[in-house]
């Protein structure tokens, strides 16, 4: 996954080795080096059409991509999904690609890419934040509750603020629906006329009363 030292080095052999003589390794190597080639290059389209987004972080934990256009970021799209499928666990830029991919995706998708960058690099806090972040705009309060509470401790700065933000709704949103798991009493009679047992209720009433 070191491009750069890779094309290097295989540029360096060809020049050097005769390719009478070796023909096989010089033939393997020319192939491997257009290949770190057009990685690079590859690395660098998308990195400079990521460089013209903007994400925005929106009310509950929801974010935003603002581009120059929509074809910008269809561009910016496709670069990173062809990265994200040609790409391998062991290459120095997998958790790069697999982040970003994460933030060009819907919430649900974005799962996926995040764990993936966690997979292979489990200190990695803004791929945390991200994915706490995907929980919440799915309104799963609990699962993003968990993530952020991992990163309070461990982080700084910006992202601590953040944190501490979305940490903040989805102590809300929880304590509501604790609260809300309490049924009143009307709510109590109602769900017990759907299903016929209060004229049950008010016949023991009544028998009690005589």
């Amino acid at each position: 996954g070191k491009y750069e030292e890779a094309s290097a080095v295989l540029l360096n052999y060809i020049s050097q080795a005769d390719a009478k003589l070796h023909s096989d390794q010089v033939g393997k190597a020319r192939r491997f080096a257009l290949l770190s080639t057009s990685r690079i290059s590859e690395l660098r389209n998308a990195d400079e059409l990521y460089k013209h987004l903007e994400f925005v972080e929106k009310a509950n934990g929801k974010s935003a991509v603002r581009c120059p256009s929509e074809d910008a970021l269809k561009l910016c799209f496709s670069a990173y999904g062809k990265l994200a499928r040609a790409v391998e666990v062991k290459e120095d830029c997998y958790c790069l690609v697999m982040f970003r991919m994460g933030r060009l995706v819907n919430a649900e998708a974005s799962i996926r890419y995040f764990s993936k960058v966690l997979e292979k690099d489990p200190d990695h806090s803004n791929a945390v934040f991200c994915l706490s972040r995907s929980y919440m705009e799915l309104e799963d309060w609990e699962l993003a509750k968990t993530k952020l509470k991992t990163l309070e401790q461990n982080v700084s700065g910006k992202l601590l603020e953040g944190v501490k933000r979305n940490l903040k709704v989805c102590l809300e949103k929880t304590d509501v629906r604790a609260k809300t798991g309490h049924l009143t009493e009307d709510e109590l009679d109602q769900l017990m006329a759907d299903f016929g047992l209060k004229e049950k209720k008010k016949k023991k009433k009544d028998k009690k009363k005589k």
